[in-house]
């Protein structure tokens, strides 16, 4: 049934204690080094424990370059049986698609031929819109609109969407893209900025300095 697991039947909690058997060490340090981590002091005040404190941040990014290689180490076989496991499905799930944008190309073209789309935005009723998404991702790629008056309709009727074909970098109304630029895009775009132009330049961004090995 779609949905469920078809071939796997996989015993996690035995799998993940087969990985802290084989990686005792590992685990002995870090909890070691995250017992440790409980007895750094909430401020410091002396130069010592400004040295320790900085030996142990130092102790803790080694502790965590040995975990990552050691987790891609681990899990290449696993990695190697998803990819050939994702490739057998999204081979067909492309073909699929590509078959689709074939049938969808030729509908676009009888529609354009028989009821060429209004270039105007004003022109657009939004009565009865509704949103074309990607049901992968969730978004949003466009909107469709029932079959305009004076259209053919009936089975015949060919459900149409607008959507971008490209922008122009310099031309575009960045203004007008604000209420849809998500708060991860802005700090994205805040980030680039502070490397290009340093720090306190941005209006609209509050900046802080933060300790680094």
């Amino acid at each position: 049934m779609a949905g469920r697991n078809n071939v796997f039947a996989i015993d996690f909690d035995a799998v993940v204690q087969t990985i802290k058997d084989s990686n005792e060490s590992l685990v002995k340090r870090h909890e070691d080094l995250m017992a440790a981590r409980d007895r750094i002091p909430a401020a410091l005040h002396a130069n010592d424990e400004v040295a320790k404190a900085k030996r142990f941040a130092e102790q803790l990014n080694e502790h965590a370059s040995l975990c990552r290689s050691t987790r891609l180490s681990d899990t290449k076989p696993l990695r190697e049986l998803v990819k050939h496991v994702e490739g057998f499905f999204k081979s067909m799930e492309n073909d699929t698609k590509v078959a689709q944008e074939k049938v969808l190309e030729v509908l676009g073209e009888k529609a354009r031929e028989t009821y060429p789309p209004s270039q105007s935005g004003s022109d657009w009723n939004r009565d009865g819109e509704s949103f074309l998404v990607d049901n992968t991702t969730g978004e949003v790629l466009g909107s469709t609109y029932p079959t305009q008056s004076g259209h053919p309709a009936g089975a015949e009727a060919i459900r149409m969407s607008w959507e971008i074909e490209d922008i122009d970098r310099e031309a575009m109304d960045l203004e007008a893209l604000r209420e849809h630029l998500t708060d991860a895009a802005l700090m994205n775009a805040a980030r680039k900025h502070l490397k290009s132009n340093g720090p306190h330049t941005l209006r609209g961004a509050t900046y802080r300095q933060v300790a680094v090995l």
